[in-house]
């Protein structure tokens, strides 16, 4: 028989509830005393699940780009000529969606009424409703969606690394389509790609609050528990070492030149375990390079070299990894020599300092500490951590378990060899 199974960690002081269906579907209910309650339901399909065997077929299909995007906008439609938007207002929930690369989520958080709006929500990512007419109009809506983002310099900046780190791994994609891709879809492409992906052995559903998890149980099972599950069959892709390019630069409209640089993470870890190890080491080895505590944020800031902060991200799966170091700058090439000199330098010495790795951890530590403050942060972290087969309490002590040698170790590695570094540059239209 089904029963909650109680997951904790008392070192952190928190813990959360799991319920696992028969057709494979998870149900995660995290108790937080807090004022505002979160859900999220999220399905593993993304803008990389470009081919894959649908459900109840034997070959691989390759449906136009942009199909889990569209999916994301034509999912609020209901039956009754009504959009799931209205609903959720009318409840005071404030309800919103996104499609990245590897996923699709449904979220909403509010104050009050929370167990209808959890009822709005399973009873529209359960229950799709397209029609030739309003995909035309979507078609138009996604259209303009697209060319604001082609029309926006950070899209441009961040999609410009992308397409230099990959040659080949659909990372490269964009996850919205193109104007031409998405004019190819139709009802019966959206129906094959729900039934296919957002069925329960690929769905999560996390709640945060302070609500009673029977009663979220209740709710979730009305519309999910008599859906049939299945394990999609995806298509792998086997991307090259070697970055596609060194340096891309494009003009736009901007006051201030715009940079990114990156840094492709080609030692992918086949466990979560070590890939949520290698996420913390590449945390806080960012946060030693790049932080407003650092060395380099320091000289190049105080030389005017630096407008601003440095922003670093690290994303990583079992098939792509990258970071991304993002700026602005009057001279954004003479920033981009100052960084890779600083890093040459730093991999000859091969150390790192005691007081700077302490700091830089310390740090680290205490974002994934306070993220626990958030019922938003909560919801969607346990969702990234779920897709990745971990346990979110268990980060913060892998974070703890990192030492110095591990950060130097990653500092000589291939990952942090400038020679391997991508550019992009957005700099304002000389017209």
């Amino acid at each position: 028989m089904n029963k909650w199974n109680e997951i904790s960690d008392k070192k952190i002081g928190e813990k959360y509830y799991l319920y696992k269906f028969e057709n494979g579907l998870t149900l995660c209910v995290f108790p937080k005393k807090m004022s505002t309650f979160y859900a999220v339901c999220a399905v593993k399909y993304g803008a990389n699940d470009c081919e894959f065997i649908p459900m109840g077929a034997n070959e691989y299909t390759k449906p136009p780009l942009g199909v889990a995007h569209f999916l994301e906008h034509k999912m609020f439609d209901m039956p009754s000529g009504n959009d799931a938007f209205s609903d959720f207002a009318a409840l005071g929930a404030n309800a919103n969606a996104f499609t990245s690369s590897d996923k699709t989520a449904y979220l909403f958080s509010c104050t009050d009424n929370f167990y209808e709006s959890l009822g709005v929500l399973c009873n529209m990512v359960s229950k799709p409703y397209f029609t030739n007419e309003s995909v035309k109009k979507e078609q138009g809506i996604i259209a303009q969606e697209i060319r604001m983002y082609d029309d926006s310099p950070s899209s441009k900046l961040y999609r410009n690394l992308l397409l230099s780190l990959y040659s080949k791994h659909p990372i490269r994609k964009n996850v919205c389509g193109t104007v031409n891709s998405i004019s190819k879809i139709t009802p019966k492409i959206l129906y094959d790609c729900h039934k296919t992906f957002y069925n329960p052995m690929n769905t999560v559903i996390c709640v945060c609050g302070d609500c009673d998890k029977e009663k979220v149980l209740e709710i979730v099972k009305k519309d999910m528990a008599s859906l049939s599950g299945f394990v999609p069959q995806r298509m792998t892709v086997s991307e090259p070492k070697k970055i596609n390019r060194h340096k891309v630069e494009e003009e736009m409209d901007v006051s201030l030149p715009i940079m990114m640089i990156g840094l492709k993470d080609c030692d992918l870890k086949a466990t979560a375990e070590e890939r949520q190890k290698r996420c913390a080491a590449v945390d806080i080895l960012l946060n030693i390079l790049f932080g407003v505590s650092s060395h380099l944020h320091e000289k190049t800031y105080t030389s005017g070299l630096l407008s601003g902060n440095f922003d670093e991200e690290y994303e990583n799966s079992d098939s792509y990894a990258y970071a991304a170091i993002s700026a602005a700058s009057h001279e954004p090439e003479k920033l981009y020599d100052e960084i890779c000199a600083y890093i040459s330098c730093l991999r000859l010495d091969k150390t790192i300092g005691d007081d700077e790795f302490l700091r830089a951890k310390r740090a680290i530590y205490a974002d994934e500490i306070c993220a626990y403050d958030s019922t938003e942060e909560i919801a969607n972290s346990f969702v990234d951590f779920f897709f990745d087969g971990f346990d979110m309490l268990k980060y913060s002590s892998v974070i703890a378990d990192v030492t110095k040698d591990d950060v130097i170790s990653l500092l000589r590695s291939d990952m942090f060899c400038p020679d391997n570094f991508v550019l992009s540059v957005i700099k304002p239209n000389k017209k």
